[in-house]
């Protein structure tokens, strides 16, 4: 009877060893998950807006790929003006900007 409860106690220890490798794989596959899971977050290399979106929410992508295209919202225009033109205007002064490339739009 002793030898039979002895055999019950290291099947149980054995048992309990066993679950604390589970344990033990199941927060190693947490691990990993959180690793996982802080990729998915999409960060800009700068400020700006973005212009062109090449993937979907949803879709499957890969270190490297090309998800967004973005500008710069700092916008400089270099312009000429003549000397004439120049009495007329002042820094703060509203203009509008076309582009040869967009005739219809201005902005």
């Amino acid at each position: 009877m002793a030898e039979q409860v002895q055999l019950q106690i290291r099947q149980q220890e054995t048992n309990v060893e066993a679950r604390e490798r589970q344990v033990d794989q199941a927060k190693a596959q947490l691990e990993t998950a959180n690793l996982n899971l802080s990729y998915t977050e999409v960060r800009a290399p700068f400020d700006g807006f973005v212009t062109k979106r090449n993937v979907q929410p949803g879709t499957l992508v890969q270190a490297g790929t090309a998800l967004f295209s973005l500008v710069s919202p700092n916008v400089w225009v270099v312009a000429n003006f003549k000397e004439s033109q120049l009495e007329r205007m002042k820094p703060g002064d509203k203009v509008s900007v076309s582009v040869d490339a967009w005739p219809d739009m201005a902005a």
